[in-house]
């Protein structure tokens, strides 16, 4: 038998609770220095929330927004008040975009239902559920508990080191 999560996983893990801020995540981001977090309440696993997820977010409402601009514009003004028109919408939607996002928590962005293993799957199951997700990371669970992660970069560290 190889390598296991148990083998490679971290179990030192930062988790952030599904109730915090954006603004908060984004600090736990910056003091960190990862890209994702397990989302944990009460002691369970209720999620995984990364930067990507954030964006996605960002991005949606800018659509949203931006579609529900477009279906109220008058389009029978003249051009020369359509640019200012145009112009206004945009700072209106930036300023809407900028209040729903600051009332937005982890739970409004975070991957509800994470990809995750236990501590006795094979590292090459690990790497599978990687590629097959197009993730960077898995929480390793064992009865219902976060018990550690495995990021790409443990993988890529295990090949450097020779350990397989």
């Amino acid at each position: 038998m190889g390598l296991t999560a148990r083998d490679v996983m971290q179990v030192d893990v930062r988790t952030v609770h599904p109730g915090i801020k954006i603004s908060e995540l984004e600090r736990n981001f910056s003091h960190s220095n990862v890209g994702g977090f397990p989302v944990v309440d009460a002691g369970r696993l209720v999620g995984v929330v990364s930067r990507t997820d954030i964006v996605r977010k960002f991005a949606l409402e800018r659509n949203v927004e931006e579609a529900l601009s477009d279906y109220y514009r008058d389009y029978t003004a003249p051009p020369e008040e359509s640019a200012a028109s145009v112009a206004g919408e945009a700072a209106a939607i930036s300023e809407t975009i900028g209040k729903r996002i600051d009332g937005l928590s982890v739970a409004d962005v975070m991957a509800p239902t994470p990809v995750v293993t236990d501590s006795s799957a094979e590292l090459f199951e690990v790497a599978q559920l990687l590629i097959e997700h197009r993730i960077h990371r898995v929480p390793v669970v064992d009865d219902g508990h976060l018990v550690g992660i495995i990021t790409s970069t443990d993988l890529v560290r295990v090949i450097a080191e020779q350990r397989i």
